[in-house]
């Protein structure tokens, strides 16, 4: 179920996440995630720097595409209501200015068990996403 499979989840990824290496990335990330969910709108340096090379990939005629792939919903439920998380995608938006191409595909998986860990797509769920990439693909090959 997935009550059953979130207990499994939340046990085997941040359990004593500190004791062991495997898992201690992502429990960070997790972390971060929680704490950014409560700050408001926040922007990182490497946004600029983001904008800067879009820019020059448009003076260059050079395709640019950004994918918010899919993440498990039991992560990004902490999260995707908040302002921080808006600011974050309206940001991928706006460098449609520079010609970038964004595709939110954050909930295009919204099974659980499609999952892995926490962004990582387990067999059944990267079938699910073949669809999604090969449009993606066609769409900007030119």
């Amino acid at each position: 179920t997935d009550l059953e499979y979130a207990e499994d989840y939340f046990e085997k990824m941040y359990k004593d996440a500190d004791l062991r290496p495997e898992v201690l990335r992502l429990y960070h990330l997790h972390s971060i995630k929680k704490f950014l969910s409560n700050k408001g709108a926040y922007r990182w340096s490497e946004f600029t720097m983001l904008e800067k090379a879009a820019f020059k990939f448009k003076q260059a005629n050079i395709s640019f595409v950004i994918v918010n792939n899919p993440e498990n919903p039991l992560e990004l439920d902490l999260y995707k209501e908040s302002e921080w998380y808006k600011d974050y995608l309206k940001f991928y938006s706006e460098l449609s200015k520079h010609s970038v191409k964004f595709y939110d595909h954050k909930e295009s998986v919204p099974k659980t068990q499609d999952f892995i860990d926490s962004h990582h797509l387990s067999y059944s769920g990267s079938e699910k996403m073949i669809k999604n990439y090969s449009e993606i693909i066609k769409e900007n090959t030119k």
